[in-house]
């Protein structure tokens, strides 16, 4: 059940980034008074966005209790939980769609790493401390981002490279032999 309320939510948030109301929210991002005056009705695209927002939250909230099968109030609002979300967010990178997937997918993994290694002793916290500054310090737009851009730098560099004498470059200039 968590798979397909997982798969619905990424199909979702795909369509919201390529759609009409994606761009509303975007232009609402940037500059709300601007994307009012060019006619984006601001409270109910603000609206529509929360409830979009909280209806997969829901369900996952009422699967996590079915799961659990009672909620205690100092279990359901762990402060722990919350950090590992956000730093599910910041580590795989913020606006993108698979980032946060990347992330959830490293750090549960972790998480399930080190419960076995040292108990419960919560030493992961630690360690997710410490990723969390790795994270914000190394990669500020988190890993996914990261990524992309060095990935267009190699190429970027790499095209550059591969101009040899008699060769265009870049700009399509040919490129003379070195006169010294």
């Amino acid at each position: 059940m968590t798979a397909v309320l997982l798969l619905l939510t990424v199909a979702l948030t795909f369509l919201v980034r390529r759609s009409r109301f994606g761009l509303q929210l975007l232009a609402i991002r940037d500059d709300e008074e601007r994307a009012r005056g060019l006619g984006v009705r601001v409270g109910r695209v603000k609206l529509t966005a929360f409830i979009l927002s909280a209806v997969p939250v829901g369900m996952a909230g009422g699967i996590y209790a079915y799961f659990l099968g009672q909620i205690f109030p100092q279990f359901a609002f762990d402060p722990l939980f919350d950090l590992s979300i956000a730093l599910m967010a910041f580590l795989g990178g913020l606006g993108t769609v698979l980032g946060p997937l990347l992330g959830a997918l490293v750090l549960e993994s972790l998480q399930q790493y080190f419960t076995q290694q040292y108990g419960a002793s919560q030493a992961y916290l630690i360690i997710y401390g410490a990723l969390f500054l790795l994270v914000v310090l190394v990669l500020p737009r988190g890993v996914i981002p990261g990524v992309e851009e060095l990935v267009a730098r190699w190429r970027a560099r790499s095209s550059s490279q591969g101009s040899g004498p008699g060769e265009p470059d870049r700009t399509g200039d040919v490129v003379e032999a070195g006169v010294g």
